[in-house]
């Protein structure tokens, strides 16, 4: 490695000088045109769908990553809207500054529990790197609760305004909707769309999963497995009978 280098989100070595002129990078409304803001939307539309079949299937940690990327592209592209900039280095993806700076402008933007969801689901993004963490960090992630909360939070922030004007006439998330992609990878067990579907989803058998790091016990655990969702009081938190 080069003197005063350090290696990037792509494994590549960046000059310290580089490094620090990336951390105060930001991306503001003039650096998007109407093509450059749909791409970057789309690609928070793909990580939702693709974040909704891993949790459809059982992976509750990989699925809530996407979850997580796929909030951070929707935030991000509601501040664009709002007229706003965002940061576009490493300390960007906090989706809880996303939130902040969304509410500074619009109070009332979210409800009580959208928020909530959001800033719990964040968490998820450091397993990525689980073993590395440098902070303590237990995480309990049941799947179709999470599908649950992660529809109702995706679809209802994408059917108003400001990303309903992006996603109208075929474009985007309508594209599901009207068969031209897979209806199934976004309709299926979606309370959005079926709302009777929300007691299912939170009661019945899901997958869980639950990562455990703490440094100075030098514990590192991953437990996964099925578990009745009607057990699960704390949506966050591991009931004692999952432990056994």
């Amino acid at each position: 490695m080069l003197p005063f280098a350090e290696l990037n989100d792509f494994g590549k070595e960046t000059n310290l000088n580089e490094a620090k002129f990336m951390a105060a990078k930001k991306l503001k409304p003039g650096d998007f045109n109407d093509d450059t803001l749909f791409e970057f939307m789309n690609s928070g539309t793909r990580d939702y769908i693709a974040s909704r079949v891993l949790l459809l299937n059982g992976f509750a940690g990989q699925g809530s990553v996407l979850a997580v990327t796929s909030i951070e592209k929707t935030l991000k592209t509601i501040l664009i809207k709002m007229g706003e900039s965002f940061r576009a280095d490493g300390k960007g993806h906090n989706l809880n500054n996303l939130i902040d700076s969304i509410k500074a402008i619009e109070g009332n933007y979210f409800t009580m529990e959208e928020e909530d969801f959001i800033k719990n689901l964040n968490n998820s993004y450091r397993i990525r790197y689980f073993i590395s963490e440098e902070e303590d960090l237990v995480l309990f992630l049941p799947s179709s609760r999470i599908l649950l909360k992660l529809d109702m939070l995706y679809c209802g922030l994408i059917k108003k305004e400001p990303l309903l004007s992006i996603s109208e006439g075929s474009k985007l998330f309508d594209m599901y909707e009207k068969g031209h992609m897979p209806r199934s990878q976004l309709l299926e067990k979606n309370a959005y769309f079926n709302p009777l579907l929300s007691d299912t989803l939170e009661s019945e058998v899901q997958w869980c999963d639950k990562y455990e790091h703490i440094k100075n016990g030098k514990t590192f655990s991953q437990k996964f497995k099925p578990f009745k969702g009607g057990l699960i009081s704390n949506m966050w938190q591991a009931p004692p009978e999952y432990l056994k």
